[in-house]
């Protein structure tokens, strides 16, 4: 009965708000079958036509790694969905290929993400890498409208952008880096703003290896810095503005080579409400990067709203849930014959 509450309410809402074809993913046991549902992500994708939704139904099992060749909407349910069973939207390694361009993908967990395409957005996810390289065999010549978004980027991986062609404009706005690391180069109009870079107070980890023609505002680096000066690819005409550097035992920002910086923060600390002092190489869920209200990046941002992820335009949502989606239901274990059955569901909004 859930899965089918849950499937209904998606349909629903996505058929109001969408013209396009919604299918279903779903590799749940003992799931309705019918019109536009697939038990595997590939299989619905490999069925859409370009412009097509798919909804990827939480499951114990990840959906494996795919290929998108056309453009797609994909939509998991949240890294981190407020629900009493709170399973999420796996995947393996996704690989973006020519026909893709376009494609958004939103409210998954992704080991990895690779090839790169024109005007691609990443939201609300949970990976690991994003590796745009042209260098790789079938990627992308050029890199233009990127968009990564309220992610959870973890592990010693890279976002890396670097395209053949030269690119331009690029997002990548209130999301937060566990020791993973940018490496930019060959784009124009970069805005990397309102992110959190964490890493080990123990030893300085830069927050990229290599960056150029950036613009870097109402970030924030604990236990990071933004050096790089060792870097392959550079560190170039960049421009820092209203972040707060901390706690990386070298807060400085350079200005040589075209660099410029103004109004940061260096040596103060952020005030989370709950992250572990000397840093993490681990996320959890558990951590809160709200900032206190004694914090020196309240209302600190160049547009009068909070340093970090919960500033902006696109303040971070902690659930990564694009669509809205049932949270529980509660039946109850034994009901009067003749009488009515009360039965309370709470839902989440979107």
């Amino acid at each position: 009965m859930r899965h089918f509450l849950i499937l209904s309410i998606l349909a629903l809402w996505a058929t109001a708000a969408l013209a396009q074809t919604i299918r279903v993913a779903n590799n749940n046991a003992n799931v309705p079958t019918g019109v536009n549902i697939y038990p595997t992500l590939q299989k619905a994708i490999d069925e859409a036509t370009p412009g097509d939704l798919i909804h990827v139904i939480p499951s114990t099992t990840t959906y494996g790694n795919i290929k998108i060749d056309r453009r797609l909407t994909i939509l998991g349910i949240g890294f981190h969905p407020d629900k009493e069973v709170a399973l999420k939207s796996e995947v393996g390694n996704v690989k973006l290929s020519e026909g893709s361009e376009g494609t958004r993908l939103a409210g998954l967990k992704i080991n990895s993400i690779g090839g790169g395409v024109d005007n691609f957005t990443i939201e609300s996810c949970q990976t690991s890498e994003i590796n745009f390289f042209a260098q790789i065999p079938n990627t992308a010549l050029t890199l233009n409208n990127i968009v990564i978004r309220n992610c959870v980027i973890t592990g010693t991986g890279r976002v890396r952008l670097i395209p053949k062609d030269a690119s331009s404009n690029v997002i990548i706005s209130n999301n937060i880096f566990m020791q993973a690391a940018l490496v930019i180069s060959g784009i124009t109009g970069v805005v990397i703003t309102n992110n959190v870079f964490t890493g080990l107070t123990e030893g300085p980890e830069s927050i990229h290896d290599g960056l150029h023609n950036a613009l870097v505002t109402n970030n924030i680096l604990f236990a990071r810095t933004v050096k790089g000066l060792g870097s392959f690819y550079g560190y170039k005409n960049n421009t820092f503005r209203n972040n707060i550097v901390w706690g990386s035992g070298d807060n400085e920002i350079p200005t040589i080579d075209d660099n410029t910086e103004s109004n940061n923060q260096k040596g103060v600390d952020p005030q989370f409400v709950n992250f572990p002092e000397k840093g993490t190489r681990s996320w959890s869920f558990d951590f809160d990067l709200r900032l206190r209200e004694t914090s020196p990046g309240k209302n600190a941002g160049d547009d009068g709203t909070d340093i970090g992820i919960y500033g902006g335009v696109n303040p971070f949502d902690p659930t990564g849930t694009p669509l809205p989606y049932v949270q529980s239901i509660v039946v109850p274990s034994a009901v009067k014959v003749g009488t009515d059955l009360k039965v309370t569901i709470r839902a989440r909004g979107n």
